[in-house]
């Protein structure tokens, strides 16, 4: 393994940690490597297995100099891990911290704490905003645009955070726009949905229509266990076309069935089930009535006797009689 000195500084904070930050795989960069290239089919797998033990340490990045923590953290037999020693840790440099780092492990570490710092500052300055901290009618004072320059993350000095306090990680964030500029918000949201699954407040548009109806429906609802607020799309439809509250409690109690107290019943579901209930009745026809055969009735029996001129004779029970019209019938046929 080619060490450098213990002196050597450490490359970051001894606190950062990746908290979720994933790490990627540059294949390109990996087969390219002397190292790859110097491993044997049977070690390359623990060369990535380093890389990814060392992303979740404290701090990211960074191995134990101790060879049996080492092995036992990747799942290795330590008279394994000494044999192929050289080549595991070939290019992992010791720091002064006692610590080995990597230098394209720390290159992505040292990446994911510059956007980190970048966003922090962008949050802080939004948050400055909002809070009515940036005198915007006095822009022409001195006062005035050193707390723009504040707020917008632009013009402070290193070591500053946007908010003025002097506590800062050193890097302040610069750019050619004000941060909170629609401009920027495809690049923060890129940011957001990559790593905290979260998008930018879209900009009001329109006017909200006038909700009084709907935010009393929208707190019944609520009452109710209804997921939904006065301004859902799904909620106006039911006020505009007339939807009664006895009907919503009736889809409220059907629902019921499948999400019992506590869980909260969605909106979207609870129009489907609505919709369902509305939904106009085709009228039932009425039944045809039942063609009952003649030898299932004395009636038709002795009509069926009429039609071949049959009758009862005398002393003749009814069951020999019914014989006698069948008979005549199945003859009547062939």
């Amino acid at each position: 393994m080619s060490e450098m000195q213990n002196n050597n500084p450490a490359p970051y904070p001894p606190d950062t940690k990746a908290k979720g930050w994933r790490f990627e795989l540059d294949l390109e960069q990996i087969s390219q490597s002397d190292t790859w290239a110097l491993a044997s089919l049977e070690i390359r797998p623990w060369l990535l297995m380093l890389w990814s033990v060392s992303w979740q340490q404290t701090p990211c990045g960074s191995l134990t100099g101790d060879d049996e923590i080492i092995a036992a953290r990747i799942g290795m037999k330590l008279t394994a891990f000494k044999k192929c020693r050289s080549v595991l840790l070939r290019g992992w440099v010791s720091a002064n911290d006692g610590r080995l780092y990597h230098p394209v492990v720390t290159q992505r570490v040292l990446s994911m704490i510059d956007v980190k710092n970048k966003e922090k500052d962008r949050k802080a300055a939004y948050r400055a905003k909002m809070s009515g901290i940036v005198p915007r009618d006095n822009q022409g004072t001195d006062a005035g645009q050193d707390a723009r320059r504040d707020a917008d993350g632009r013009g402070s000095d290193p070591g500053e955070d946007a908010t003025g306090t002097g506590t800062g990680t050193g890097t302040s964030f610069k750019s050619n726009k004000d941060s909170s500029s629609s401009n920027d918000l495809p690049e923060n949201q890129k940011f957001d949905d990559e790593f905290h699954g979260k998008a930018p407040m879209p900009k009001p548009e329109e006017p909200a229509p006038d909700t009084s109806e709907a935010t009393k429906f929208a707190v019944a609802l609520r009452k109710q266990g209804v997921k939904v607020t006065a301004v859902h799309p799904t909620l106006q439809i039911w006020v505009d076309r007339g939807v009664t509250m006895l009907q919503a409690n009736e889809a409220i109690q059907k629902a019921r069935q499948y999400k019992p107290h506590p869980e909260q019943i969605e909106m979207n579901y609870l129009n489907t089930i609505l919709c369902e209930a509305l939904k106009p009745k085709a009228a039932k026809s009425a039944p045809m009535p039942e063609v009952q055969k003649w030898h299932e009735s004395a009636a038709g029996i002795q009509a069926k006797a009429k039609e071949f001129g049959l009758t009862q004779e005398s002393g003749e029970h009814f069951p020999y009689f019914r014989d006698r019209v069948a008979k005549a019938v199945r003859e009547a046929r062939t």
